[in-house]
């Protein structure tokens, strides 16, 4: 159960990043 907690966060931090950051390279970065 934590497990699948800790990838639904990862998940949501890294679409917080898609919507913050507008270059590809740097998404990939942050993911």
């Amino acid at each position: 159960m934590n497990g699948w907690i800790s990838v639904m966060i990862a998940t949501f931090i890294c679409v917080s990043f898609y919507k913050l950051s507008s270059s590809s390279s740097n998404l990939l970065l942050s993911c």
